[in-house]
């Protein structure tokens, strides 16, 4: 079974932010496969079914970002999940807007969702997938991944959650490290 999480924040307010990016790949998966996602009380929304003939559990922790990791742990641990199962999800400061880079394991980068995540499962070996939200000019990096993308922006972002499916179709179907070398011929 393979747990693919989403990064994000709650709510309405938060919906179509940068920090949000995570959330919204998990939506395109959910569309892509039609994976009905439903909220599980406060703590996640969950959509479980199959995607290439393997069983996949969707999730969107929502128990905001700097507590991502309690939902992630709770099923990892409840459904014996192998960590190079989980895929995480979600945006990159370092990244040029809209750009992938998927790694085996590594450290949270400074990422406060990623940081919760290690620190609940007690590992950083799990695979994550990141998607580049720019650099922010002359503005706290704090502000900039809560604000909204611009229109321009948006397409470009439409663009890149549209590849997510193939991307974890590989990493189903194959392994990390063909995911790594498919993202590499991805333009």
């Amino acid at each position: 079974m393979y747990l693919l999480v989403g990064l994000g924040n709650p709510g309405k307010k938060y919906e179509k932010t940068r920090h949000n990016l995570g959330f919204m790949a998990i939506d395109e998966l959910s569309a892509k496969y039609d994976i009905l996602l439903r909220k599980h009380e406060d703590f996640y929304e969950i959509g479980k079914d199959e995607i290439q003939n393997e069983k996949v559990i969707l999730l969107k922790p929502l128990t905001f970002m700097n507590k991502s990791g309690e939902a992630v742990s709770y099923l990892a641990q409840k459904k014996a999940i192998d960590f190079a199962k989980i895929l995480l999800i979600y945006d990159d400061l370092n990244l040029p807007l809209g750009k992938f880079r998927i790694r085996p394991k590594g450290s949270a980068g400074g990422h406060n969702g990623m940081t919760s995540v290690i620190e609940s499962l007690g590992s950083k070996d799990f695979p994550r997938l990141r998607i580049g939200i720019g650099s922010p000019d002359n503005i706290p990096w704090e502000k900039y991944v809560l604000q909204n993308f611009s229109s321009q922006e948006e397409k470009t972002i439409r663009n890149s959650l549209e590849k997510i499916p193939e991307v974890v179709e590989v990493f189903i179907q194959k392994d990390i490290a063909a995911a790594m070398e498919y993202i590499g011929r991805i333009k």
